[in-house]
């Protein structure tokens, strides 16, 4: 299962960065960022992001242990 979120909170022993930073292994499947969610009513900005997550969908194991990845 591939984690999408615009959380890029940093702060804190439980915010999500500290969890991958804990968590992460070599065959975990990556944390997909959205990078500027407040973006997301743009057509094209959605579009590019989804055409991102599809190709990330698509290889998966080349994303495998990245642990976060920023979509567009």
């Amino acid at each position: 299962m591939v984690l999408l979120t615009a959380n890029r909170n940093k702060d804190g022993e439980e915010s999500l960065q500290q969890a991958i930073i804990e968590q992460n292994q070599p065959a975990s499947y990556p944390v997909v960022t959205i990078a500027n969610p407040d973006r997301m009513v743009e057509r094209d900005y959605r579009n590019r992001c989804a055409t991102r997550l599809a190709e990330i969908c698509m290889d998966i194991e080349r994303y495998l242990g990245t642990g976060r990845l920023y979509i567009p």
